[in-house]
């Protein structure tokens, strides 16, 4: 059996090839980091927004239909 001699990619070629792949593997873990921040970030709207809705029906209950003054806290009924 002859055994075919194997042939390489020069120096550069290989080092190109290397920083080429590091880079699509960098970008994709950025990319994963991204993502599991923004799956964080959902959550933790999620809680905001179930609080806020919490403390309008408690105020809902407590006053009626209200319009509260954020700067200095004055209701005003709905019309």
């Amino acid at each position: 059996m002859i055994m075919a001699k194997s042939k390489k990619v020069t120096d550069a070629e290989l080092n190109d090839i290397r920083e080429s792949v590091n880079l699509v593997n960098s970008i994709t873990t950025r990319i994963g980091q991204i993502e599991l921040s923004k799956h964080k970030l959902m959550a933790e709207f999620q809680e905001a927004e179930t609080a806020f809705k919490n403390h309008q029906n408690s105020l809902h209950e407590k006053y009626g239909e209200i319009q509260v003054n954020l700067d200095d806290g004055t209701i005003t009924e709905k019309e």
